[in-house]
């Protein structure tokens, strides 16, 4: 698979998800506010039982893991980090 350089998607790994009632709209929300990404530099979501996935436009992907990383989120702190690709 190719290397997300130059703003292809990159997906961003948060440690709040659906047990802690959290929404798309919610992590949309955050980033936007936090990191001052437009809602339209944001891809797809996906809200899983223990963590969730944000896609984000490739050269905004280090200032949104850095801010959103320590807030809170639904009463809950939150890690951000890039994900980090399988083999």
């Amino acid at each position: 698979p190719a290397e997300s350089a130059g703003g292809g998607p990159t997906r961003i790994f948060l440690t709040v998800g659906s047990r802690d009632n959290v929404r798309p709209g919610d992590l949309v929300g955050a980033i936007a506010g936090e990191a001052g990404v437009p809602s339209d530099r944001i891809g797809k979501i996906e809200v899983r039982e223990s963590h969730s996935l944000v896609e984000i436009t490739g050269d905004d992907v280090a200032r949104v893991a850095d801010r959103v990383n320590g807030i809170t989120i639904r009463g809950r702190r939150v890690m951000a980090r890039p994900e980090r690709e399988g083999p």
